[in-house]
């Protein structure tokens, strides 16, 4: 089990390391990535050198996710929950790999330094609506060069993507100090590093064109 972790952990990390060099170190200085994409795939890095990237943590690591229908029929048969879909466990691995791997490195002067993170809660649906089933925890991430210069060049492309993306994005700067500041009665380096990225307010300069008096989720 701990080799396992350890290759789904560095996994997780190479994901994010293509992102970063294909999209944030290169134009458009900016992506978006949802813990879904990293999960499944979904053709994000259909284009990596290493084709194993493009198969998602789950195939990586042959991991099925169980239908509904599977776990109540185990369940009835041995009488106790013999199946569980394994979110937990997928979601352990990406949290801990992203913020030991990418987080950390961004804060100590690392290889991630000249990279700014905007941590989302809650998926936004095709219809601008926030998926009432996912509203905790860390969901998506958005990743942008730190470099002022490039703002023009990252609001550009934020104006150019659909709404939902752009409500995507306008959710992870709404709810970023809220996902840090919850970690505060945690371990005290956790909350040492949360302190430095709260510190980071380059995320405030990105420009989002939607009207926050249309929103129904810009309270929560």
């Amino acid at each position: 089990m701990e080799e396992q972790n350890k290759l789904a952990k560095d996994y997780v990390e190479k994901l994010i390391e293509y992102l970063v060099e294909s999209e944030v170190r290169k134009p458009p200085y900016i992506t978006i990535v949802s813990k879904r994409q990293l999960f499944y795939g979904n053709g994000r890095w259909s284009k990596a050198t290493d084709s194993k990237l493009a198969k998602g943590l789950t195939k990586f690591l042959g991991i099925r996710i169980p239908s509904d229908t599977e776990i109540e029929s185990k369940n009835l048969l041995y009488g106790y929950d013999a199946l569980h879909k394994p979110w937990a466990y997928l979601n352990n691995v990406a949290n801990y790999s992203i913020r030991q791997r990418i987080l950390w490195q961004v804060i100590d002067g690392g290889k991630y330094s000249d990279i700014r993170p905007i941590l989302g809660m809650g998926y936004i649906q095709k219809d601008g609506s926030l998926n009432p089933e996912y509203t905790k925890g860390i969901s998506c991430y958005v990743f942008f060069l730190a470099d002022k210069s490039y703002r023009d060049d990252q609001n550009n492309w934020i104006r150019n993507q659909p709404d939902w993306v752009q409500h995507q994005i306008l959710r992870n700067q709404s709810t970023h100090r809220k996902l840090l500041e919850g970690k505060i009665k945690q371990a005290t380096k956790l909350v040492k590093n949360n302190r430095k990225l709260l510190a980071l307010k380059e995320y405030m300069e990105l420009e989002v064109p939607i009207d926050r008096a249309k929103i129904s989720w810009i309270d929560e």
